[in-house]
This record gives C-alpha cells, sequence and structure tokens, in this order.
C-alpha cells in the first residue's frame, strides 16, 4: 500500500470538515429555554392539556400513579392497554 503525498492535506481536511459537523450538531442542540428555566408549577386546565403520557425507560414504575388501576399484585390491570381506571390507559403493556 502506498499514499501520496497529499494524504496529510486530505487527512486534515477530512479532520476539519468532521469538527465543523460536530460544531453545528453543538449549536443546533444547544440548551433550550424550558432546560434553563424549568417550570415550577402548571396550571394543566388553563394551558389546555387533557392528557398525559409518560414514556419510563427498561423497567415499568407506576409508584407515582394514585388511580384505582391495579391488580392485588400491584400491576397495571388493563385489557389491551385500558386500564380498570377511568381514563387511565397502559399502552404496549403484556
Amino acid at each position: 500500500m502506498q499514499f501520496g503525498a497529499a494524504v496529510e492535506r486530505s487527512i486534515s481536511d477530512g479532520n476539519t470538515n468532521y469538527l465543523s459537523v460536530l460544531d453545528q450538531a453543538d449549536t443546533f442542540v444547544e440548551d433550550p429555554e424550558c432546560l434553563k428555566t424549568p417550570l415550577q408549577s402548571l396550571d394543566v386546565v388553563e394551558a389546555g392539556i387533557t392528557a398525559i403520557i409518560r414514556a419510563t425507560g427498561f423497567a415499568l414504575d407506576v409508584s407515582w400513579l394514585y388511580v384505582d388501576a391495579f391488580d392485588d399484585m400491584g400491576r397495571p390491570a388493563h385489557q389491551r392497554g385500558k386500564s380498570t381506571g377511568p381514563g387511565v390507559y397502559f399502552p404496549g403493556l403484556p
């Protein structure tokens, strides 16, 4: 394998281009205002919010949900995602 005399310049140009793409990405994903100064409270009625969807990681944790929608083992009681509690849904659960 042999490399031409311009290989150093080619690698340098490639690095420059790659780093400029990273800089552009960093600028694009700059922290939005909602992360810099997050809400401390919200009147959901005034804001017109009628549904809340919460997606969690890899383990199910519904300890924060205070509704009558669980079986005697503490698992979500539902049929095809529709729970036994009014207005409560568990889409995607077996």
